[in-house]
């Protein structure tokens, strides 16, 4: 082999070897995701909840944050769990969540709740639509869409979209107020990876029923107010857009624990009640309103596959599937044509290996008949003249035939029929008659 075509060759088995080792290893990372042991990274916020956005940690710092403190547990439809006759003063109403889902009579009961001198913190990305309407009046956005028509959303909230926001609050009490030494910032993890993210906060503008300017005492990013007070009656709503805040993700870092009890600071030594059943969607009209936010795009089946460890595996060993199928599988598939000998003419070598093993054998009279019967081979196949004659008028009438067909005299035909039957019927034959018989 040349040394250009061995060089070749060994490019080629190095490149397709290395094709090989690499998508090998891609397989197993991929099949390694797919099977490993992963974490949840979704927003539960429940209080049994471990997983990073849960909100177990958040829940046991409030049962131990006073010694004279319940937490008692809203498991189902908080006007049948529980008669405000029977909760003490100085209590406080806790929901942490990304929606606040309630009914009507659940929003007089928080009212009532409120009025009669209690706290109720309500930490959700989206506040419920009935509630805010009742406590506080805002601008209504009109916005211009693809019609050329205008239409206005109620909701006060906004948001905007960065993997890292900073937070901070600044409590007010009769000594000023209290406030964190430094903004505390959060970074969007998944899967061990920061990730774009919608942090929520109040749009400005928000007033009470009165007219005063809502009490902003939360900061997202400086210019966003993501906690305001809202007094009613001889309550208190601390309303805050960043649950996030208070999973247990954030809450292991010490400036989180910090704000955490800043926040909680005023929780009396009346009962706690944690609200797990209103995170769970409810029909109703106010719900409705806040289940849909018409500005904020809905995540696509795509991003939701990307967001989930196992699923992206998935989607990623597809699409490998997919390019290796394209490269290797979708090609025409053809066998290997054999290379074939070009044939060789030994008709020639054939006729003499033959006339030398009649010759050798004298037997002129079977040579004669072999001769004879090729030549009525030749007259069949190229001029379609039927050979057989049974008597001498048959044979007549062949004669005539095959000079008429070949263009040649009778006479001509004639002589090599009698030749042929005149070797037939000698008793000994010469070699000069089958020269003469193959002549004519």
């Amino acid at each position: 082999m040349p040394l250009n075509s061995q060089i070749g060759s060994s490019k080629r088995t190095f490149t397709i070897t290395s094709v090989s080792i690499g998508l090998l290893v891609l397989v197993v990372w991929m099949i390694s995701l797919l099977f490993g042991q992963s974490t949840d990274w979704k927003e539960v916020y429940h209080k049994e909840s471990s997983i990073p956005y849960g909100g177990h940690v958040i829940s046991e710092m409030l049962k131990k944050s006073s010694s004279g403190s319940a937490l008692y547990t809203i498991d189902s439809k908080i006007t049948e769990s529980i008669s405000l006759d029977t909760i003490p003063a100085g209590s406080s109403y806790v929901f942490l969540g990304s929606r606040h889902f309630l009914d009507s009579s659940e929003v007089d009961f928080i009212k009532s709740f409120v009025a009669q001198g209690n706290d109720a913190y309500v930490i959700s990305k989206r506040q419920n639509v009935t509630l805010l309407n009742e406590l506080v009046t805002y601008e209504i956005d009109f916005i211009e869409n693809l019609d050329g028509e205008f239409e206005f959303f109620t909701t006060p909230m906004n948001h905007f979209r960065d993997s890292t926001a900073w937070a901070n609050i600044s409590w007010p009490s009769n000594e000023g107020s209290d406030a964190l030494s430094e903004d505390f910032e959060m970074t969007w993890i998944v899967d061990q990876v920061p990730t774009l993210h919608s942090w929520r906060y109040f749009k400005s503008g928000i007033e009470t029923k009165e007219g005063d300017p809502v009490l902003e005492i939360g900061e997202l990013d400086d210019d966003n107010a993501n906690c305001i007070i809202i007094n009613h009656g001889e309550g208190r709503f601390i309303l805050h857009s960043t649950p996030e805040l208070f999973s247990n993700y954030f809450m292991c870092d010490p400036l989180a624990f910090e704000y955490a009890n800043v926040f909680f600071k005023d929780v009396g030594d009346g009962m706690i009640l944690w609200d797990e059943d209103n995170r769970n969607f409810q029909d109703t009209r106010g719900n409705a309103d806040d289940f849909d936010d018409s500005y904020e795009a809905e995540e696509g089946a795509l991003s939701f596959i990307l967001s989930q460890q196992r699923l992206r595996a998935a989607w990623y060993i597809m699409l490998l599937s997919v390019v290796l199928y394209l490269l290797f599988g979708a090609r025409r598939n053809q066998r290997a044509i054999p290379v074939l000998v070009k044939n060789a003419n030994t008709s020639i070598r054939y006729s003499e290996t033959v006339g030398q093993i009649y010759m050798q054998q004298k037997d002129h009279r079977s040579l004669a008949n072999l001769k004879m019967k090729l030549f009525l081979a030749f007259i069949r196949d190229h001029y379609n003249i039927k050979t057989t004659a049974n008597d001498s008028e048959g044979q007549q009438k062949l004669i005539k035939s095959i000079a008429i067909k070949a263009s040649v005299s009778i006479d001509h035909v004639e002589r090599i029929f009698s030749q042929k039957n005149g070797i037939i019927a000698a008793s000994e034959i010469r070699v000069e008659a089958l020269i003469k018989l193959h002549r004519h």
